[in-house]
């Protein structure tokens, strides 16, 4: 039988099912942290006043910060409310 052909009857089955669960496990972590990002800007937008163009720019620097350490530390010092504020 060609090697093309042999994946498909399933000689290597548990290689795919292997493969198949990664991927499983890979949508249902990022569906959680969709969930979790959708719930935190509802928290931020609605329940501490933050406006949209104020919470985009805290996304942005979330996802620089989470790149470098020694912003990660100048961003813990300035703060995140102070940043929010001088976009509102």
């Amino acid at each position: 039988m060609p090697p093309h052909l042999s994946i498909m009857v399933g000689d290597h089955f548990p290689i795919m099912s292997i493969n198949l669960s990664i991927v499983v496990i890979y949508y249902l972590l990022v569906g959680t942290i969709d969930f979790i990002n959708l719930a935190l800007y509802l928290l931020f937008r609605f329940t501490l006043g933050f406006s949209h163009l104020a919470l985009q720019f805290i996304g942005v620097e979330l996802c620089h910060i989470a790149t470098s350490p020694s912003k990660l530390f100048r961003f813990w010092l300035t703060g995140i409310r102070q940043r929010a504020r001088l976009l509102t």
